[in-house]
């Protein structure tokens, strides 16, 4: 798919994403690059007496993941301006094994007041290979308008 402006974006229209299996490897590097070497992620015998019962991602390693996986889709790549801004709950894990897919649905577009970008709101879900909903929010991404 070829990078959008901002006119091309209309609000209610949805992207799925392609997947992604999260490795044991990803979590081992994600921890050693980010330092979040915490127990859950890292120990699988604490792990084990968790409420999950075994390792679980780092929430910003699905969503470093979440953000490769969008990029895939190419609708962003060469028109973003910035990243404004996100609001995120997760309400389930992500494991070792899981396949995440992430859908994508354009909620609101705003031109700002410079007439030459806007605003492009996104709601966005990653749901593992089971139907289940891992991560859920709201992004806000300043892409440039188609030139003249």
């Amino acid at each position: 798919m070829a990078a959008k402006y901002f006119e091309e974006f209309i609000e209610g229209e949805e992207y799925t994403t392609p997947s992604r299996t999260v490795s044991e490897a990803d979590i081992v590097m994600f921890s050693a690059l980010s330092w979040d070497n915490a127990s859950m992620h890292t120990d699988e015998e604490y792990a084990k007496q968790q409420p999950f019962g075994q390792r679980i991602a780092q929430g910003l390693l699905v969503m470093s993941m979440y953000s490769g996986l969008k990029q895939k889709l190419g609708i962003v790549d060469g028109t973003t301006i910035g990243f404004l801004g996100m609001e995120v709950n997760f309400p389930g894990p992500v494991v070792i094994g899981d396949t995440i897919t992430a859908k994508i649905s354009v909620a609101e577009t705003r031109l700002t007041s410079r007439g030459d970008r806007g605003i492009v709101t996104s709601r966005f879900q990653i749901i593992n290979q089971r139907g289940e909903v891992a991560v859920e929010g709201t992004e806000k991404l300043m892409i440039i308008c188609k030139p003249e």
